[in-house]
Formats: C-alpha cells, sequence, structure tokens
C-alpha cells in the first residue's frame, strides 16, 4: 500500500511538472504575442510618422518651387513691360532731344541691353532660390530618414532585449518546475523511506492500541481560511502587472496581461490540487471573471 501511495504521490509530481511546463511555455508564447503586437503596432507609427514627414517636407519643397517660379515669372514680365513701353516712348524723347543717327540706334541698343540684363538678373535669383530650396529639401529629407533609422533601431534592440528577457524567464520557470519535481519526489523517497522503518513498530503497537482504542462520529473537518489564498493572489498579480510593463505594456493592455497571467495561476493551484473549487472561484470572482 505504502508503494502504491508512493508511485502516485511521484506521478502526481510529475504531472505538477509537466502542468508547471506547459503554464510555462503558455506564459510565454502569450508574452511573445503581446511583445511582437506591441513591436508591430510601434513600428506601423514609425512608418506612418516617417511617411507623413515626409509628405510634409515634399508639398513645403513643391510650394516653395512654385512660389519662386511665380515671384521670377512675374518679374520677368514685368521687365518686358517695362521695355516694351520704353521702346514706345524711345523715338518721341529721341525726337525731342534732337538726338538722331548712330546716337539714337546706340540709345536703343542700350535699352534692349538692359532689358536683357534684368532678364538675367531675375533668372540667376530664380536658380538660386531654387538650389536653395533643393538643398534644404534634400538635407530635411536626410535629417527624417536618420530620425527614422535610429528609432527603428532603438525599437528593435528593446525587442531583442525583451526577447531575451522572456527566453530567460521561460528557462527559469522550466528549470524551477524540474527543481520543484525533484525535491518533491526526494522528499517523497525519504517519506516513503521513514514510513516503511516505521511499519514493524507500528505493526506491535497496534494491537495494544485496538483495544483502547475510542471512535467519535461527531468530528468535524478542518475549516480553511481562503485569505491567505486572497493575498497571494494580489502578489502574484502585482507580480505578473510588473513584468507586463518591463515588457514596455502599459494601460489596459498591461492590466489584461497581468489578470489572464494570475487567472492561469488560479488554474495551475487549482489542477495542482492545492484549491478546492469553491476557493477558485472565489478568486476567480476577486479578478472580475464571472463564476459560472
Amino acid at each position: 500500500m505504502l508503494q502504491a501511495q508512493y508511485e502516485a504521490q511521484r506521478r502526481a509530481a510529475e504531472e505538477a511538472e509537466r502542468r508547471k511546463r506547459e503554464a510555462a511555455q503558455a506564459a510565454y508564447d502569450k508574452n511573445v504575442a503581446a511583445m511582437n503586437n506591441a513591436y508591430n503596432s510601434q513600428l506601423n507609427s514609425l512608418k506612418s510618422n516617417q511617411e507623413s514627414t515626409l509628405g510634409v517636407l515634399q508639398s513645403n519643397y513643391d510650394q516653395g518651387v512654385a512660389g519662386v517660379n511665380k515671384q521670377a515669372d512675374a518679374a520677368n514680365q514685368q521687365a518686358y513691360i517695362n521695355y516694351m513701353m520704353s521702346k514706345r516712348d524711345l523715338p518721341q524723347q529721341l525726337t525731342a532731344q534732337g538726338i538722331s543717327g548712330g546716337a539714337a540706334e546706340s540709345t536703343m541698343a542700350g535699352l534692349y541691353n538692359n532689358y536683357g540684363n534684368s532678364r538675367n538678373t531675375i533668372d540667376s535669383g530664380r536658380n538660386d532660390s531654387l538650389a536653395d530650396l533643393l538643398a534644404g529639401y534634400t538635407s530635411d529629407k536626410a535629417t527624417a530618414q536618420q530620425n527614422y533609422n535610429s528609432a527603428l533601431s532603438n525599437l528593435d534592440a528593446q525587442k531583442a532585449s525583451q526577447q531575451m528577457q522572456l527566453e530567460q524567464n521561460l528557462a527559469n520557470m522550466i528549470a524551477d518546475a524540474e527543481t520543484t519535481n525533484y525535491e518533491q519526489q526526494f522528499a517523497l523517497s525519504q517519506d516513503y523511506i521513514n514510513q516503511m522503518a516505521a511499519v514493524q513498530q507500528a505493526a506491535a503497537e497496534a494491537a495494544q492500541k485496538a483495544s483502547a482504542r475510542s471512535y467519535s462520529a461527531n468530528n468535524k473537518g478542518k475549516s480553511v481560511s481562503t485569505n491567505q489564498y486572497q493575498e497571494e493572489l494580489n502578489n502574484q498579480y502585482q507580480k505578473y502587472l510588473k513584468q507586463q510593463l518591463d515588457y514596455g505594456l502599459s494601460g489596459d493592455a498591461a492590466v489584461n496581461g497581468a489578470k489572464t497571467s494570475s487567472r492561469d495561476w488560479i488554474f495551475g493551484m487549482y489542477n495542482g490540487g492545492q484549491i478546492d473549487q469553491a476557493t477558485m472561484d472565489m478568486l476567480m470572482a476577486q479578478l472580475g471573471y464571472a463564476v459560472r
């Protein structure tokens, strides 16, 4: 009978280890999924911001180019108007001043040269302004790309660090499950040996005690307080919430993650035989889950 009891306890310890491993893997998978979701959300925000920034830079550049060309075209048009009006009025002015022949032709040529110089000045200013706009636009784009690359690098580094932490947590939880199993089996083995050693003495005393033994039908079961489990649940929840915050989650995401992990802890306690159905229902209600 003792051997069978020991084997049953040993199998229970192994089953508890298996469940701990499964719970550890489930927690790891859930946290990895949450991490990936947070990473992808942040990545999408970075990309959206980058595209928006580049769009604004392009729009500003296009508006600047259009403004420069509009001003230069208007200036050229005004220079042409001035030239044509001066050309129209010049013969009368020359006649009034008594200028004719070669002198008149020289004055007319000077008028045309002045118009050409005005156009050259305007076009040179146009080109300088366009070059400045392009240089500023190119520099701003490079800065925006550098900022994006830096933010993306930081995001990837954070993800890699969190991934390493999750891997370490998983390894620690699996190692803890193994250690707990070994410790339980060792304790069970020692208990089994002690029990076997006491069998002979118990058998010798049994006959003497049998005649004097009395039994009572009024004994009652021990009342177990659930306050310790409520306090332990609160501690577990605070631990899981800190883990979620360490993973980079916040707000409802962190609270829901801690709540789910706490629920899994309750299931583990129940499946491991550490709490009964009533206690499990009470703890689930404490978390805010509806109890069927």
